[in-house]
């Protein structure tokens, strides 16, 4: 039984009786919340709430995982053995910015450097692939094929968030 629903039948077996709460305050990860400001609605608000938080410290240090590791891989010229540029700073700036402003549920996509030094990431599903790669000057380009096999390709950020969104979908 997890944490939540531990903490929500035991403030329902305390709630609904004549007995007294056998507690003063309630645990939710980390936090205290006294047992008088909580109800079975705000319980269940609250522990989704704290869900959600902690799901997105976890994306942040993720994020901030990879970002640390594809610099520290790529800053040398020659990285790959084949003569690529080392990572441009400003195109990881915006590819770290961009992966920060992703909404949840949409899940981290795969990140490397291309040999020009450009970031780029990438989504694999099983009926779409999209690849979207930053420049060092903020513009976007990406490209991808959906579930009909159709090709398409763009600069526009209002289009590639649609696409992110088709990509959610399937």
């Amino acid at each position: 039984m997890s944490q939540a629903h531990a903490i929500e039948q035991s403030y329902f077996a305390t709630s609904h009786t004549s007995n007294p709460p056998k507690f003063d305050k309630v645990r939710i990860g980390g936090h205290s919340i006294p047992y008088s400001s909580v109800s079975g609605d705000s319980l269940s608000i609250k522990i989704r709430k704290e869900a959600i938080k902690r799901e997105a410290i976890k994306r942040e240090d993720e994020i901030s995982k990879l970002i640390n590791a594809l610099q520290i891989e790529h800053e040398y010229e020659d990285w790959d053995g084949y003569g690529a540029n080392p990572i441009n700073r400003h195109s990881l700036k915006y590819a770290e910015a961009f992966l920060r402003n992703l909404e949840l549920p949409v899940p981290l996509p795969f990140i490397g450097c291309e040999p020009s030094g450009r970031v780029g990431v990438e989504w694999i599903g099983e009926k779409m692939r999209l690849s979207v790669g930053f420049n060092d000057d903020g513009g976007i380009i990406y490209a991808g094929i959906n579930a009909e096999e159709r090709v398409f390709n763009g600069r526009n950020k209002n289009e590639l968030d649609k696409r992110i969104a088709d990509f959610m979908c399937l």
